[in-house]
């Protein structure tokens, strides 16, 4: 399929396509082109100008001052690769005399074309900083359950747009509906912080009647659902979601994959808490605390089989175009999932060793059961990412220049909780 060829910059040939297997809604003919990328210059020039008002002792000037729009334009038309290069390199002598963290954050994200990583693919110190985890600050868990939420609706309103405006694309109904299915379940993706129950009864509706709906139909009530949950978070969160949707192509699929794995690094990071928690109250003695705890980051995990679903309408041939301009933005190079696998066989582990002794039979019964059931939700999700990248991929390498499925094989049989098995 030559129009879903790409060359290392992360252009695309233009075609007609848009949506699953296509170019996203962003990508424009020549002449429009040539128009998002003259107003990006035109406004970043500006604002130069007008940073150049303040004095060297003064504060930056105000975030929300940033021409972010006019960028994002360029960003998400051309891929971040193919960026225009004489407005990266005013963006980066914007970054080396910028002041305040969160724009250099932002800014950090345009400009690594040649560093880039799996934390500045998917905006990660934006996240960070967002739900106040900086230095040992460990940041707020609901804050990080509303950027859930508006990262899901997010998702569901990018494709029902694709869907709406090109009706009769089977693929992009079946991403459409498993979007859907997520935002359904945000009870369980993001308990702390779920959304009224009229609105997730909206979206519950929304599934079923997805097959009952004629492609409009459908787009509209997924956009109308997905608007509703948007606005059940703040103004800052919906700002965070927008400012990190920055992909290396053009392609559509890249979209969702961006939105999936900015899902997971946010769920890693509340399992990687719970087992944090846990060995801190198995400590005090507090073991129904523990277990409550622990039974929680198990259902996190457990709803993360609505996401795979999503995954699964990758087509091959898109993912192909991702992979091989994602070189050196590994998800391997997780933090949150790192952490997970450390805390579960070391300080879990001790705290268990240390408290176990001095249980009473129901209690050590009642925690070696929550154990168990989250050590077989974290293979379990393993075991489903590595069946969904062999069926994608094959046994080509993965992105980032990973292994792919082979990686993934050796990793969905090591148990969260080696103890549990009889090894250390």
């Amino acid at each position: 399929m030559d129009q879903l060829a790409a060359n290392r910059q992360g252009s695309v040939a233009l075609d007609t396509r848009r949506g699953v297997g296509g170019l996203n809604l962003h990508t424009v003919d020549e002449r429009t082109e040539s128009a998002i990328l003259e107003r990006a210059v035109r406004s970043l020039d500006t604002w130069r100008g007008y940073v150049k008002t303040f004095p060297a002792s003064a504060p930056s000037a105000p975030f929300g001052t940033f021409p972010f729009a006019e960028l994002l334009a360029h960003f998400r038309h051309t891929g971040r690769l193919a960026a225009d290069p004489s407005l990266l390199a005013a963006l980066r002598e914007t970054l080396a005399a910028e002041r305040d963290p969160e724009l250099s954050a932002w800014l950090r994200m345009t400009v690594d074309q040649e560093d880039g990583d799996y934390a500045s693919y998917l905006g990660g110190e934006l996240y960070e900083r967002h739900a106040g985890r900086t230095g040992e600050r460990r940041g707020d868990d609901a804050i990080d359950d509303e950027v859930v939420i508006a990262l899901i609706a997010d998702l569901v309103s990018l494709e029902a747009r694709a869907l709406g405006s090109a009706p009769g694309n089977d693929r992009q109904r079946a991403r459409t509906r498993a979007a859907l299915q997520a935002l359904a379940g945000l009870a369980e993706l993001a308990p702390d912080r779920a959304p009224g129950h009229e609105l997730l009864t909206a979206a519950e509706l929304a599934g079923p009647l997805a097959g009952r709906l004629d492609d409009g139909a459908l787009a509209e009530r997924a956009s109308a659902v997905a608007a509703a949950v948007a606005d059940t978070t703040t103004a800052g969160t919906r700002r965070l979601v927008d400012l990190t949707l920055l992909p290396v192509t053009r392609m559509h699929d890249e979209l969702m994959f961006i939105r999936m794995i900015q899902v997971f690094e946010i769920l890693y990071t509340h399992v990687g808490n719970g087992l944090a928690d846990a060995a801190e109250l198995l400590d005090r003695g507090e073991v129904e605390a523990a277990c409550a705890v622990l039974a929680k980051a198990t259902g996190r995990m457990q709803a993360t089989r609505m996401l795979y679903r999503v995954l699964t309408t990758m087509p091959p041939e898109a993912f192909s175009v991702i992979r091989n301009n994602t070189d050196g933005r590994s998800a391997i190079q997780s933090l949150a999932h790192r952490r997970v696998e450390q805390l579960s066989t070391s300080t879990v582990q001790e705290a268990f060793e240390r408290r176990s002794p001095r249980l009473d039979d129901a209690q050590l019964h009642d925690l070696v059961t929550v154990l168990k059931a989250m050590d077989t939700s974290w293979t379990t999700a393993k075991r489903t990412h590595w069946g969904i990248t062999l069926k994608i991929i094959g046994s080509v390498a993965g992105t980032g220049g990973t292994t792919g499925a082979d990686y993934l094989a050796t990793r969905s049989v090591i148990p969260l909780f080696p103890f549990l098995h009889g090894s250390a």
